[in-house]
């Protein structure tokens, strides 16, 4: 199990950052549609078309997820 310290995005998408440890936070793969129901929102789903396994570079455990090296600079103020 891992904790989830924070939460970011831009209306209506919010996405978990998952803390794995060693200062390390993962931008977790699925991102929450906050948009009224009726909008088609209330609804979690994946950014990727594909599932992507741990030997792929787009799990969400791999470098290309990491938000300290690969989100942060440009998606926080």
């Amino acid at each position: 199990r891992y904790s989830v310290p924070y939460v970011f995005g831009y209306t209506p998408l919010q996405q978990i950052l998952v803390d794995i440890g060693s200062g390390r936070l993962q931008a977790y793969t699925v991102a929450w549609d906050s948009r009224t129901k009726a909008q088609g929102g209330q609804r979690w789903y994946s950014l990727y078309q594909q599932t992507h396994t741990p030997d792929t570079p787009f799990y969400w455990k791999s470098q290309f997820n990491n938000w300290n090296a690969r989100c942060a600079e440009c998606h926080s103020t």
